[in-house]
């Protein structure tokens, strides 16, 4: 079972924490007890790395860094995390947890509330310019979904094999990237002028990290990993499927 379903708003959280952690932990827990009453051999629960740690943790952050969310959303999701252990421990549940860094890539659809490469590479196919809110100096550690899949499967195999059972990974590239040196390199893979694509800027969001990258090296030892996806194949990808090419 590979358990992804959440509400992935951080803004949305921010202003309804109810609604979030009635979708985040409930949800999580309806999971967790369904997949123990079904017998699962392995259960996958998706969480998040960037909110999770919250602002301050050191670049590229490990496992060992204490959790300390900064919105609703990431309190949540750290909710659901010790719930997994919970099953663990008490009911012998099959589970890990996986925290993934901000996921992009082919399929992922611009409404919605999807992620920042969705949402630029819509407005470069439809001759806009990004939005960046903030200076755009803010960074992420931009994680293709191809590496998601990877990191999702080698998991469940290894549950049903017996073993890292309460174990928790980050999922990530151990590389940080500014929102605006995201924004140039989806201009330049469109073939767009630089001037065509220059963001325009709105004020910050509340409850959003300034730096966010995740060390993903304990993860890729434990389960046989290739490298990460390089961010410009990774958005040659994605800008290839936003344009049907």
């Amino acid at each position: 079972m590979f358990h992804l379903a959440a509400q992935i708003d951080v803004r949305r959280s921010m202003d309804d924490p109810v609604h979030d952690a009635s979708v985040n932990v409930l949800g999580t827990l309806s999971v967790l007890q369904a997949a123990r009453e079904a017998g699962a051999g392995a259960v996958v629960v998706c969480s998040t790395g960037g909110a999770i740690y919250g602002d301050g943790a050191p670049l590229p952050t490990t496992e060992a860094e204490p959790a300390e969310p900064a919105s609703p959303y990431g309190m949540s999701k750290l909710a659901a995390e010790r719930y997994t252990r919970f099953f663990v421990g008490a009911h012998g549940l099959p589970a890990l947890v996986l925290r993934f860094a901000n996921v992009y890539g082919p399929r992922q659809h611009p409404a919605g509330g999807a992620g920042v490469v969705s949402l630029f590479c819509d407005r470069a196919r439809a001759g806009l310019r990004p939005t960046v809110f903030g200076d755009g100096g803010q960074t992420r550690d931009f994680l293709y979904v191809g590496d998601v899949a990877r990191a999702a499967l080698a998991s469940a195999d290894r549950l049903a094999a017996g073993e890292l059972a309460g174990e928790v990974f980050n999922v990530g590239t151990g590389t940080e990237s500014t929102v605006v040196e995201l924004a140039a390199t989806i201009g330049t893979i469109a073939g767009l002028a630089p001037e065509a694509f220059t963001p325009e800027f709105l004020p910050a969001r509340a409850g959003e990290l300034r730096r966010s990258c995740l060390d993903p090296s304990r993860c890729i030892a434990a389960l046989g990993l290739p490298s990460p996806t390089p961010l410009a194949e990774g958005l040659a990808r994605t800008w290839a499927w936003h344009t049907g090419r």
